[in-house]
């Protein structure tokens, strides 16, 4: 988890990142590696959100909810930095 948040931070800091409104849609080494840290560590085994990890973010700044859900729950998670949104799952 710790990477993870150091790896969130070093996106934030990276100015060759331009600020989006949206999801941030470019390969970036930096986002790829977020967002496959995100899918191992904030989806279980069994498929659902890890809520204490997702806590953890929350703790911290990072706002992380769905993009995209059904009746049940979440498909597509978010997490949201001051470079844009960073979508997993």
């Amino acid at each position: 988890m710790d990477h993870l948040i150091n790896l969130l931070k070093a996106l934030e800091s990276d100015d060759t990142l331009i600020p989006v409104e949206e999801c941030i849609t470019e390969h970036h080494p930096l986002v790829e590696e977020i967002v496959s840290l995100a899918d191992d560590l904030l989806i279980t085994t069994n498929g659902v959100c890890n809520w204490t990890r997702i806590n953890m973010l929350k703790n911290i700044g990072y706002n992380v909810f769905p993009l995209e859900r059904d009746s049940f729950g979440w498909l597509i998670g978010g997490i949201s930095t001051s470079k844009g949104i960073i979508a997993y799952g």
